[in-house]
């Protein structure tokens, strides 16, 4: 737990790095740490310099309310082209192979991650390691405006408001998000990588097992 600062940090350095619009604050981290059926001792590593500093960090855990396994992986970008992202995704995987015995029999496992549609480095390496883009979508970032906020019943937000937005890969996102305030958003696109580590399996394929 005592790493919760220096993870939240190497967040904020790679989002900057990345365009990314994700904020991941201490608070978010420590939440992270603690969701039901996440082991901090197993589910997540970091890569430490020889003096100590968090270079890296990885993560898996169950996806909230999905049947699936998802992962978070972050380099610190000076620190990036060494395998160090290459390391920690395949510990993810061997760790989230063990996880999918806690799902029920038969059901597809699948293992998760968001790239932001610009990140060629982490793109290209989930590609070499079998992962497929699917489920394109743009995440916005809202600027703090009272009377929206009002409208959403959050009036007491102080932090930029942020939705996700799933549209369709060939349509192009409208030029205004919010009719008449063009100036007051951020839109990025991101996709979801995916790879599956258990299909699922049908009462014909187990009856052909047995058969067989």
């Amino acid at each position: 737990m005592t790493d919760i600062q220096a993870v939240a940090e190497l967040w904020s350095i790679s989002k900057r790095k990345d365009m990314n619009l994700v904020v991941m604050t201490e608070e978010d981290v420590q939440r992270r740490w603690q969701r039901d059926g996440f082991y901090l001792a197993q589910d997540a590593w970091v890569i430490v310099t020889t003096q100590g500093c968090v270079v890296a960090y990885a993560d898996v855990q169950r996806e909230e309310g999905q049947l699936g396994l998802e992962f978070a992986l972050v380099v610190h970008p000076a620190y990036r082209g060494r395998g160090i992202g290459t390391l920690l995704l395949r510990m993810v995987e061997q760790r989230a192979r063990e996880l999918t015995y806690g799902f029920s029999t038969g059901e597809q496992v699948a293992l998760c991650a968001t790239v932001h549609s610009q990140n060629r480095l982490a793109k290209q390496l989930l590609e070499r390691e079998g992962y497929t883009a699917s489920e394109p979508f743009w995440r916005v970032s809202l600027e703090r405006d009272d009377t929206l906020l009002q409208s959403l019943q959050e009036p007491e937000q102080e932090e930029p408001l942020t939705m996700d937005l799933y549209v369709d890969a060939s349509q192009a996102l409208a030029s205004r998000v919010i009719a008449g305030r063009a100036d007051s958003h951020v839109a990025q696109q991101y996709e979801v990588y995916q790879r599956v580590l258990r299909p699922a399996i049908t009462n014909a394929m187990l009856r052909e097992e047995v058969v067989c």
